[in-house]
């Protein structure tokens, strides 16, 4: 007997994306009877895997257009990316595109999720609160 389980994602457009989960053979006798921990385990990561890849997807698609011009933002590369979830960690790729700025600057930079619109580092000290900090802390 062979047990084969699916997931469908449907996205926000009402595409479907159909990917196989697992697959589960077993002989047709009383041990064991349903899944074992290892299996229920595998699945459920291969869930999360897939639902998590379909979700980061979404949102890249979601970003790859400028807020200003509308026109496509191009993709500098790809990294790897390690979320935490609530059932483990979930490696998905990640696109590294290209942030356009106001036609006035005519300078392209690289969007970074770590940085500002501005260039400055978010959750980090600007450069006149550190120079401050170095004058302090050399007087």
């Amino acid at each position: 007997m062979n047990l084969i389980i699916e997931a469908r994602l449907v996205d926000d457009l009402g595409e479907t994306a159909r990917a196989q989960l697992a697959t589960i053979d077993r002989e047709l006798t009383t041990s064991p009877l349903g899944l074992s921990l290892a299996e229920g385990k595998a699945l459920l990561a291969a869930a999360q895997q897939y639902f998590v890849d379909g979700q980061c997807q979404g949102i890249a698609a979601a970003h790859s257009f400028c807020e200003h011009c509308e026109s496509r933002l191009s993709i500098k590369g790809w990294h790897q990316r390690q979320i935490r979830t609530a059932f483990g960690r979930v490696t998905v790729r990640s696109p590294r595109g290209s942030l356009l700025q106001l036609r006035e600057s005519g300078s392209k930079g690289s969007e970074n999720p770590g940085r500002r619109g501005d260039g400055t580092a978010r959750g980090r000290a600007g450069s006149a609160a550190r120079d401050e900090w170095r004058a302090r802390r050399t007087a």
